[in-house]
């Protein structure tokens, strides 16, 4: 894996620099591609970024992980994945990862990579589960789409 990857084309007539690179296999047999957006909305350059990465290897793939949705025409030959999928996707692997095993310290850590992004992305309040947790408890404001947000993630309701 290597971050901020120099590639041959980014935005018109300029090289990029693509923000995460994995590589597949000896000699590589795959490659992905991964665009992370929080806020920026320059999507043209993907474009680039695909024909780049394909010339090295005829098998690459490109994933955009962003927050708020793209319009499909924006993708460029990427693939979706939003913030909130992904963060899903973690929790359920951390309870996967930890059963059977000591690896709190290592199970933390991930809940702290998915907190930040449920905080600092998806804008879910922490207030919440402070006041239901304190003693004595609070009555807890219940925000509806943190609760279908957790409710999806629980598998409880279809996306």
């Amino acid at each position: 894996m290597e971050r901020e990857v120099f590639v041959e084309e980014g935005a018109s007539d300029c090289e990029g620099r693509i923000d995460i690179l994995l590589w597949f296999g000896q000699p590589e047999q795959a490659v992905l591609g991964v665009e992370v957006k929080t806020w920026d909305k320059s999507y043209e350059k993907q474009r680039g970024y695909l024909r780049s990465l394909r010339r090295l290897c005829p098998n690459a793939e490109c994933v955009l992980v962003a927050i708020p949705e793209v319009p499909p025409d924006s993708l460029h030959g990427f693939e979706l994945r939003r913030w909130q999928d992904v963060s899903m996707a973690l929790r359920r692997e951390i309870a996967a990862y930890v059963v059977g095993h000591d690896r709190d310290s290592i199970a933390a850590m991930m809940c702290g990579f998915v907190a930040a992004i449920e905080q600092n992305l998806l804008e879910f309040e922490t207030t919440a589960a402070r006041r239901a947790w304190s003693n004595p408890p609070q009555p807890a404001w219940r925000s509806k789409g943190l609760e279908k947000y957790l409710r999806e993630t629980l598998g409880e309701v279809s996306v």
